[in-house]
């Protein structure tokens, strides 16, 4: 299989991880009598720093690049994430009869696709370096 392949699977499997721990959260948080909003809100924050982790030693491992400088390009597009999903979510609560459930789980694979591919080719990408 190609580099890409392989890839794909791990940014799978980390963002499938980070994916049910923020579902876990979420859905946890939400049966405490906590709106599904605010509860979406809190399983991101966990979820963010298992993401980043993972994806910065697992996924894209070997690429070299400063933990900073993944830190500060993962971390709006992670908020950017954020913001898309509340917004589906919200949009699917109030526009559908879908169960909670089914919506938040809608919201999150529709987030993590889009992730996926802004995290390989900006955030974890290789930089050039210019030869003397």
């Amino acid at each position: 299989m190609s580099d890409l392949i392989y890839q794909f699977l791990r940014f799978g499997f980390v963002g499938g991880a980070a994916t049910l721990i923020h579902f876990i959260v979420a859905l946890g948080i939400s049966a405490l009598y906590a709106h599904i909003l605010w509860a979406n809100a809190v399983g991101f924050v966990v979820a963010f720093f298992v993401s980043f982790y993972g994806h910065r030693h697992y996924t894209f491992a070997g690429r070299n690049i400063p933990a900073g400088d993944t830190f500060w390009r993962f971390t709006p597009v992670a908020v950017g994430g954020f913001f898309f999903s509340e917004g589906l979510l919200a949009a699917l609560l109030n526009a559908t009869t879908l169960p909670e459930t089914a919506a938040l789980s809608l919201t999150l694979a529709t987030t993590a696709s889009l992730n996926f591919l802004v995290s390989r080719y900006w955030v974890f990408r290789h930089c050039q370096t210019k030869s003397a």
